[in-house]
């Protein structure tokens, strides 16, 4: 009687107050006494609590049948019914808010949070010692003998958030079954982020377990895995299922090696379209999944196109944008580009530099903008090379007509060289002025240029893929300095000029000086070089013995 006594003083209460006057009272001295603080003045408060509380039950008139196990759970609900929330949660669940309801702030490094001590009533901790999953049930049914159920289940929660050996997972899992945990059956208050936590804790075995079949590329047992969880009765509330996707897409992008069918069966299985905009409330690791899923399909596909024989625009733009290759193979190459072609090289290097920038080292030892040189060396910087093919030209041609002097011998050798190298280059100089200004009449119609020559003129001199001469820029000029040739020099020296000149323009000399060398390269199986190769020495010796028939005439 006595200690029932110092029991009420403690709680500031007069004898006979019913429960709910000592649930308030608890519940309003339980704020200024916490167990880290004072220990004893807290263990004090709690057994006074626990004494006087039993005393105003055994006294009632109307006591409760105790048969079903949930007896506890209901008065205090109905006891609750008439009570402010913040009271009843604070005079119902002491210890459980005590030990979960303020945890300490992470720190900047996001470790976790320093669980808080474990409580346990006295009569309560003797159960726990040595408590695994092959005594839980066995334990659960003393503790609900003695009326310490709650207080049981709080420390089994606590133990399960906080103080779990690595090695007793399956003593949580066993406990969420026991206690219905994460589900419509949990009995004790659980707030946001202590649920989080536990299911963390009971999904930390299946993710060693998926981990380890996408290591082995066991695909159908990662899925049946993330097909059993889905499932599961704790994993059906919102944050469950998102936490649940959470851990889905993080393996999978843990991966080294990317799989598109098994990311196509995953959002099969969490019903995912990105195309419809059903996505998984994730939108950052989503945005990272999806990016490197279209990464991974356009790697795949550049790698396909750049190693693809073809003379597609796509295939040809892989060629010279992703090959390993020097200068020379890109002029080579380069000299049957098309303006798509390279248009198409242009699209495939902002696609990869803007849009996909991880690509580009995927691609070992390819340089993306080396491809722009080699078009501006075919297409613009040309001027050299044509001059320098109109002077080998005129050359030839001031030759063809010292060749009569020469014959009848009115004119010695050193004069003959001394005409073919100052000739040429005095005729160079003086029609340079009204080439020129040609060029600049010709500017305004380069588009239309280009759709003429391409009609008119043979294909050995312009094509979509060989643009050697165009009409405006090139063939007229050349016709007015073949008629000038003819009409000062006659008519061997001009055949002379426009067979060597186009000849020369044949091999693409005037537009890269390496382009002789495809003819060194291993002959075709239906011998295209060596055709080549005849046509050229036929030509040659049609135009020597036509020098030496016009001679002896």
């Amino acid at each position: 009687m006595a200690f029932l006594m110092r029991a009420l003083e403690i709680l500031g209460l007069e004898p006979g107050a019913d429960e709910r006057a000592i649930k308030r009272a608890y519940a309003r001295l339980l704020k200024g006494c916490r167990p880290d603080d004072d220990p004893q003045g807290f263990q004090e408060l709690r057994d006074a609590y626990e004494a006087a509380l039993e005393q105003a039950r055994r006294g009632a008139a109307d006591n409760e049948d105790d048969e079903d196990g949930d007896g506890d759970y209901q008065e205090f609900d109905v006891s609750g019914a008439q009570t402010p929330p913040a009271v009843q949660r604070q005079a119902e669940e002491p210890p459980l808010k005590h030990h979960f309801g303020d945890p300490e702030p992470a720190s900047p490094e996001n470790e976790p949070v320093r669980p808080a001590p474990l409580y346990e009533p006295p009569r309560t901790a003797a159960l726990l010692d040595g408590l695994n999953e092959e005594n839980l049930n066995a334990r659960w049914l003393e503790a609900r003998a003695r009326g310490e159920r709650r207080e049981f289940e709080e420390a089994v929660l606590t133990r399960c958030l906080w103080h779990l050996a690595p090695d007793e997972h399956t003593f949580a899992a066993q406990a969420q079954a026991r206690f219905e945990w994460l589900t419509p059956g949990q009995r004790v208050t659980i707030d946001e982020s202590q649920q989080n936590r536990l299911r963390h804790v009971l999904l930390t075995p299946y993710a060693e377990e998926m981990q380890a079949a996408l290591q082995e590329g066991n695909d159908a047992r990662f899925l049946a895995c993330l097909r059993a969880l889905a499932n599961s009765p704790w994993l059906q509330s919102y944050d469950g299922q998102r936490q649940l996707q959470q851990l889905a897409l993080t393996l999978l992008d843990a991966q080294p090696e990317w799989s598109a069918q098994r990311f196509a069966a995953l959002c099969k299985l969490f019903h995912w379209d990105e195309t419809r905009g059903e996505r998984p409330d994730l939108p950052e690791l989503w945005a990272q999944v999806i990016a490197r899923d279209e990464d991974e399909a356009l790697f795949a596909q550049l790698t396909a196109q750049r190693d693809a024989p073809g003379d597609d625009s796509a295939l040809r733009a892989a060629h010279m944008v992703l090959r390993v290759q020097d200068e020379d193979a890109r002029m080579l190459a380069g000299l049957d580009y098309t303006d798509e072609d390279w248009q198409a090289c242009g699209r495939l290097t902002d696609l990869l530099e803007i849009g996909h920038p991880a690509l580009i080292p995927r691609f070992a030892g390819a340089d993306i903008h080396a491809w722009q040189q080699t078009y501006q060396k075919l297409n613009e910087a040309n001027g050299p090379m044509m001059r320098s093919l109109w002077l080998v030209g005129m050359m030839m041609a001031t030759f063809g007509w010292m060749l009569p002097a020469v014959y009848d011998g009115t004119i010695t050798p050193w004069d003959v060289v001394l005409r073919v190298l100052v000739a040429p280059v005095v005729a160079m100089v003086v029609g340079i002025f009204p080439l020129v200004l040609w060029r600049g009449l010709a500017r305004p119609f380069s588009d239309r240029d280009a759709a003429l020559s391409e009609r008119l003129l043979p294909r050995f001199i312009y094509s979509p893929r060989r643009k050697r001469w165009r009409l405006f820029a090139h063939v007229i000029p050349f016709c007015v300095v073949s008629v000038v040739i003819a009409l000062v020099c006659g008519r061997l020296a001009m055949w002379i000029f426009v067979v060597v000149t186009l000849l020369l323009a044949w091999t693409d000399l005037w537009r890269y000086p390496g382009a002789l060398r495809r003819f060194r390269q291993k002959r075709a199986p239906l011998g295209g070089g060596r055709l080549k190769f005849v046509l050229l020495a036929l030509l040659f010796f049609a135009i020597v013995t036509g020098a030496r028939v016009l001679l002896q005439a």
